[in-house]
C-alpha cells in the first residue's frame, strides 16, 4: 500500500519542479492553474 502522505509530498515536489522548468522559457499559455 502506498503511503498517501508521502505521495502528496512527492506530487508537490513534482509540481514545483514543473513550475521551475516552465519558468525557464517564455510561456504563451498558462500551463498550470494558480494555487
Amino acid at each position: 500500500m502506498i503511503d498517501q502522505g508521502n505521495l502528496n509530498v512527492n506530487n508537490e515536489q513534482v509540481y514545483k519542479n514543473s513550475v521551475a522548468i516552465a519558468s525557464q522559457k517564455p510561456v504563451t499559455a498558462q500551463p498550470f492553474e494558480d494555487r
